[in-house]
């Protein structure tokens, strides 16, 4: 799970962005600048870990103006799915007519952000114990052993205490975003001049509503902040799905493990008779004889123990039972590795070549093969990563008016300039869906050796593609080191 993971989240995503039908190679790179500093790729792997295990992750987009010393800045990060609601009869396409959030925050905070319609938030004085989607299962299946680290909050524990202590004074706000069909009253005087047709009425919130909660006090009410998606008629709202198996029966997938949660515990029950088993074998039962004049009672049939038994009588005899047959200590394997199989992790995926002369196209091709569910998955984190990039570059254009970045690319480190946008809308953003395949960087440098031999590539783009930092500065050196070759061996055949 966790190497998966950590494929389907190191990528690279190609975004081209055009308007009027010209590539903006300038907006490119700075929609690239914020991707990095947005650390999204770290986050990704955060909730492409929680789809595997819960079926659904998600993303969530923010803005600070307060970020990079107020000039404003987005970052992305994975959030639980438990603290996630939305509408349960969308589709795969995710466009829910509300969804919301929670979290919880200390009362400084709260004030804070929302210093004057805070005024009115008391404190609940709400018990620990009570309904909270914080407070249900770990959800994950993950619990820690008794001890004192099953008290701690923010452990995996089966408790009701989820996240939270026994004084915890945080208070918990709630954010919602829904599509909201009220319409208000056109005045003659917001009526544009030259309007064929006099509107009587119009949307109050015609890219959505957003309302923030806590306590029961609404602090704050109004129009949707985010843009409006590009591929469907409806609002962007800052969460985004990351699945681990196509949704085809609603919003939420399918986690992998599903599929063999029954050969793992029926592998777990057969280590457990395993283990019962051996203890039953080391302790073995005493047949004492009658007449030896031992008492049973006394008798503890310990190493070491001394006892006296009558003349001619038979000592006490050990009785050990049956154990296990080797078929049976090896059952629980034959499980876990059909379990295994299932999953797609085969001893070629994890480098083991198979019996025989194995050549390096076949070992490949069993890579390749066994590679399924890994390749479903960066085929539906398309939709996340498209959604991501669309929401993050009309988000820039919304709100940020210029920054500078630094953008790690091909050819090294340079700072890209943003300068504001008057209508974000005036772009059309499309990524490449090959630059987020897992395998499609991994066989591309395998394919690096041939296209350097072939002369396809030099070595300052080899080295660029394999990912080798400096590599202009290394490329440089070795073409150096080359000349002084070159030149060494030249004088030495004019001194022969």
């Amino acid at each position: 799970m966790l190497e998966d993971a950590n494929k389907i989240s190191d990528i690279s995503p190609s975004i081209y962005i055009f308007k009027s039908g010209e590539q903006a190679e300038d907006r490119e790179k700075a929609l690239q600048a914020m991707w990095q500093q947005a650390r999204v790729n770290y986050h990704l792997l955060f909730a492409t870990l929680v789809s595997r295990y819960c079926g659904t992750g998600f993303l969530q987009m923010c803005y600070s103006s307060e970020l990079r010393n107020g000039k404003g800045a987005l970052y992305v990060k994975s959030r639980d799915p438990r603290t996630v609601g939305f509408d349960p009869t969308t589709d795969y396409e995710f466009d829910p007519s509300y969804l919301y959030w929670e979290d919880w925050m200390h009362a400084e905070e709260v004030r804070r952000i929302w210093p004057h319609t805070s005024k009115n938030v008391r404190p609940t004085n709400q018990a620990v114990s009570g309904a909270s989607i914080f407070q249900s299962g770990s959800g994950y299946g993950f619990q820690m052993p008794p001890g004192p680290m099953s008290g701690m909050p923010g452990m995996p524990t089966s408790g009701p205490n989820i996240g939270r202590s026994l004084n915890d004074t945080r208070w918990r706000v709630r954010h919602f975003f829904c599509k909201d069909y009220t319409r208000e009253l056109v005045e003659a005087r917001d009526v544009p001049d030259g309007s064929l047709v006099d509107p009587e009425f119009k949307w109050r919130y015609p890219n959505g509503r957003y309302l923030a909660e806590c306590n029961g006090v609404i602090l704050s009410d109004g129009q949707n902040p985010w843009p409006h998606r590009p591929d469907i008629p409806a609002p962007f709202f800052p969460i985004i799905p990351i699945w681990a198996l196509p949704p085809l029966y609603g919003p939420w997938g399918v986690p992998v493990t599903r599929f063999s949660l029954s050969l793992q515990a029926l592998a777990e029950r057969m280590l457990t008779q395993i283990f019962e088993n051996i203890v039953r074998t080391n302790n073995c039962i005493w047949a004492v004889d009658k007449g030896s004049g031992i008492d049973v009672e006394a008798f503890a049939g310990i190493p070491g123990e001394v006892v006296e038994i009558n003349p001619n009588s038979k000592p006490p005899v050990p009785l050990n039972p049956p154990q296990l047959t080797q078929q049976g200590f090896n059952f629980p394997e034959v499980l876990l590795e059909k379990q295994r199989l299932l999953l797609g992790v085969t001893d070629a995926k994890q480098g083991k070549p198979g019996a025989g002369n194995v050549s390096t196209g076949l070992f490949d091709a069993s890579i390749l093969q066994s590679s399924g569910l890994l390749q479903l998955a960066g085929r539906l984190q398309y939709f996340t990563v498209s959604q991501l990039a669309n929401l993050m570059f009309y988000t820039m254009g919304r709100y940020i008016d210029r920054f500078s970045l630094p953008l790690r690319g091909d050819k090294g480190t340079e700072v890209v300039q943003w300068q504001g946008i008057l209508d974000p809308h005036d772009y059309d953003l499309m990524l490449d869906e090959s630059s987020i395949q897992p395998l499609s960087d991994v066989m591309f440098r395998r394919l690096v050796p041939d296209l350097m031999k072939a002369g396809v590539l030099n070595t300052e783009r080899a080295l660029q593609v394999l990912g080798v930092p400096h590599a202009e500065k290394i490329a440089e050196e070795h073409r150096k080191n080359l000349e002084l070759m070159a030149l060494s061996r030249t004088k030495g055949g004019k001194g022969k």
